[in-house]
């Protein structure tokens, strides 16, 4: 990125401004720029320089391009909740999810992290992956795992040539292989690309109550089932794939060659 004096696109990376989308409006689909909060362009993403008869270009527009892309992801994803953007939560919230994302890129935290969810809920991932796109300009990719397609699993090939965050909501029913073989690949693929990476875990409800004297194969059956969905996820995915995201979850990403800056 050009920078020059008076973009203020530089100062969005400091957590102490809070604000998701700091400088942004969502209005009919579409995000909008604050133009009054980018007087060095006014949200063009370029300035004209006539000592040299040129344009000078930041990269205000490809990260307004792929944070929109997010947006729209999401209302796809969670149709119910299009009045509830991810956005739009409280300001201590919304503070501690920005100062998450920030210790994180810059190596005060590890580089994975694992938390658990609500099952049918949208996760704070959504306003995370929008922090990383808009406030820092980090490419983002969110998989929420109980709905993604095989086509959209992984990140496009435009997306490795840069600093990536991996966020994968809505992880359940990992004692179903093509579950459990999807988050292996996100794992895999995070690890291989040195990517940032979040994963939620949504432990399935059992509603089902079978009596301990209840000794028919109906009953059985539904023991055997809930003894499954009780068991640690870990424990159906492959060794090598449980190493790869323990050892992400415990160190930082090396930020030397990401031109990522410390504080």
């Amino acid at each position: 990125m050009n920078r020059r004096s008076g973009c203020i696109l530089k100062a969005l990376a400091n957590p102490m401004l809070n604000g998701v989308l700091m400088g942004l409006d969502w209005e009919d689909f579409e995000l909008k720029v604050e133009k009054t909060l980018l007087p060095c362009c006014e949200g063009r993403g370029y300035t004209e320089d006539p000592s040299r008869n040129s344009q000078v270009r930041c990269n205000l527009q490809s990260r307004l391009k792929s944070t929109e892309a997010l947006m729209i992801q999401f209302m796809r994803t969670w149709t119910h909740c299009w009045e509830k953007p991810p956005q739009n939560i409280h300001a201590s919230h919304g503070s501690r999810v920005i100062r998450q994302v920030a210790d994180t890129l810059k190596g005060h935290r590890a580089q994975g992290t694992v938390t658990n969810g609500k099952s049918g809920t949208p996760s704070d991932f959504w306003a995370m992956a929008l922090t990383a796109s808009w406030r820092f300009g980090i490419n983002s990719h969110v998989v929420t795992l109980n709905k993604v397609t095989p086509k959209l699993l992984l990140p496009t090939k435009e997306k490795e040539n840069d600093t990536l965050a991996i966020f994968v909501e809505q992880v359940d029913k990992l004692w179903d292989d093509k579950q459990a073989q999807a988050l292996e690949a996100i794992v895999n693929y995070a690890y291989r690309c040195n990517a940032f990476l979040w994963i939620e875990f949504c432990k399935e409800g059992n509603n089902q109550k079978v009596q301990a004297d209840d000794l028919t194969l109906k009953a059985n059956f539904s023991r055997r089932i809930s003894q499954l969905k009780n068991r640690s996820p870990y424990e159906y995915l492959d060794a090598d794939c449980v190493s790869r995201l323990k050892s992400l979850c415990s160190f930082p990403k090396s930020l030397e060659s990401e031109g990522l800056e410390h504080d």
